[in-house]
C-alpha cells in the first residue's frame, strides 16, 4: 500500500541517481515532482542538496529523477535533471 498524506497518496518521489539514500520526499502527482526538480535547478552546483557524489572524473554530477510506484514496483517516470559544473540540463525520461 502506498503512504498517504491527508487521505492523498504518495507515489512519486525524487532520487539523485548516484546517491540513492538522497531521496527527496514523496508526492502525490508527477506535477509536484517536476516542480521540485524545477527548484533543484535553481540551486547552483556544488550547493546543498546538488553537491558532487563524486570527487574525481569528468562526468561527475547529479541526475535527479523521479520514479512512481506502480503496483508494489517502482520505475522511471518522466523527466529527470542533470546538474554538473556546467549547470542544470533536463533530460527526457521513459514514460
Amino acid at each position: 500500500m502506498s503512504p498517504t498524506t491527508n487521505g492523498r497518496r504518495l507515489d512519486f518521489w525524487v532520487d539523485d541517481d548516484a546517491y540513492r539514500e538522497a531521496r527527496t520526499g514523496s508526492f502525490a502527482t508527477c506535477a509536484d515532482a517536476i516542480a521540485l526538480l524545477e527548484r533543484l535547478a535553481l540551486i547552483p552546483w556544488g550547493e546543498a542538496p546538488n553537491l558532487p557524489p563524486c570527487t574525481t572524473g569528468p562526468r561527475c554530477e547529479c541526475e535527479w529523477m523521479i520514479y512512481e510506484r506502480v503496483r508494489g514496483d517502482s520505475i522511471r517516470h518522466g523527466p529527470s535533471l542533470v546538474v554538473d559544473e556546467r549547470g542544470a540540463r533536463w533530460v527526457e525520461g521513459k514514460r
